[in-house]
Parts: C-alpha cells; structure tokens; sequence
C-alpha cells in the first residue's frame, strides 16, 4: 500500500470517527440548525479531490440548484444524522409539504406532519435509510430539480418563498 493510500484511509477513517462522536452533540442542534442558528458546525467532513472539483461543485448548487453550499452542507447533516436516529419529528421539518411519495409502485401524497410521522415506518424504509446514510455530501447528483440522495430515494431542493423571495431546503420527493 503506497503512502498516500495509507493517509487516504487514515484520513476517512478519522473523519468517520469524528462524524459519529459529533452526530449525537449535532442530533440535538438539529433542530436548532432549521431555525438558522449560526455556531452550527457542519458535521461532515467534505472530501473533494481538488479545488477544482469543490469549485464545480459549488458552482453546480449556485446556478443549477440555487442552493449555497453551506446551507445545502447544514441541510444534509441534519438529514443524514435525523435519519440514523430514526428522528421522525425532525425528519418531518425537514419537508416540504405536501409531500410526494412513492411507496411499492403507487404514489402517495402526504400533506401534513402528522400524516408523516403516522407513515414514517414506511417511508423511511431500509432502503431509504441506507441511501441517506451512505450518501456523502460532495458525490450528491445536482440538477435543476435540485439534489439527489442516492439513486432517486430522496430529492432536496430550494423552496423559495414569493412574498419574501427567501429561499428555504426542503426535502420534496421520496421514492422507496
């Protein structure tokens, strides 16, 4: 194993561990990051392979999907940890509703929080689960529509309010 393999692994394998010992002080920030708190630190560690790359990516969010990187970056953790805690009341700020869903080949509209958090077994299926947690950040697909989690298990996109011309992430798809 050459040394650069060697500190790549070493590297992931730091970055794993900080993310699990930060993701229970991050859990409970999360509901606090939705309300913008500014001391929230991102959890996770981007891992671009060049400026370059991290340039694109960046540029990507702004002009495809709208969205900054950092908020888009503050968005995923809180997703991504909600999802490994198995947090439906966090998970149901997270969306946009109503709510697009496809469950075994039909699709479902939920409209409410409440109607989430009765369907989340569901929603949230194992596959759903293992796409979020698997994701990293800096591989999501970006397009108009926004960003994809995984091979379309879950959409993200800029919802922007006409009144104040705010624009807010929201979770708007979920296909399992």
């Amino acid at each position: 194993m050459t040394l650069h393999t060697r500190l790549k692994c070493i590297s992931t394998a730091i970055a794993i561990v900080a993310f699990s010992l930060l993701s229970a002080m991050a859990h409970a920030s999360c509901v606090s990051v939705l309300a913008s708190e500014p001391d929230y630190q991102a959890a996770t560690a981007l891992a671009f392979p060049s400026p370059a790359a991290e340039n694109e990516f960046r540029r990507a969010l702004s002009e495809q999907a709208g969205l900054n990187l950092e908020e888009a970056r503050i968005f995923f953790d809180c997703l991504k940890i909600a999802a490994m805690h198995d947090d439906g009341d966090t998970l149901s700020q997270l969306i946009r509703y109503p709510l697009r869903t496809h469950l075994s080949k039909r699709e479902i509209i939920i409209r409410t929080p409440a109607a989430f958090k009765k369907t989340y077994p569901m929603i949230f299926d194992a596959k759903v689960k293992h796409a979020i947690e698997t994701q990293r950040f800096e591989d999501l697909f970006v397009s108009y529509r926004g960003l994809m989690v995984g091979s379309g298990q879950v959409w993200i996109s800029g919802i922007v309010d006409p009144t104040s011309g705010k624009t807010t992430i929201k979770i708007i798809a979920i296909n399992n």
